[in-house]
């Protein structure tokens, strides 16, 4: 994503949806999904070979963040954990009730300048 234009797209999202991601997120115990680092080095590899899938949560105090890798890692085949896959879909799920395809009309804009 550009750092220098952001996207211009704005929604609500109900209440009761947030508070079910939230149970959801807690229930799947998403802070003690187990994660493994993935070092490349060098030249990445191809995107057959390995795809990341990342959920950032940050509530204004603290982030909590979780990379996880499906395809092929030093010769081992690398899946993604089921709850972690259920929180993925959930989450999609909310962006495309907010956002649907067939209706995003926004646009980009210049980022805002923070004057110190």
């Amino acid at each position: 994503m550009s750092l220098a234009l952001i996207p211009t797209c704005r929604n609500k999202v109900g209440t009761d949806t947030v508070k079910n991601l939230v149970h959801m997120i807690i229930e799947k115990h998403f802070l003690d999904l187990p994660e493994r680092q993935f070092l490349v080095a060098g030249v990445e590899p191809e995107r057959e070979e390995l795809e990341f899938h990342t959920i950032s949560i940050d509530d204004g105090v603290g982030a909590a963040r979780k990379t996880f890798a499906v395809g092929e890692y030093a010769g081992r085949r690398e899946s993604l954990p089921p709850d972690l896959v259920s929180i993925e879909k959930e989450l999609q799920g909310i962006k495309e009730s907010a956002f649907p395809h067939d209706k995003i009309t926004c646009h980009f804009a210049p980022a805002i300048t923070p004057k110190y």
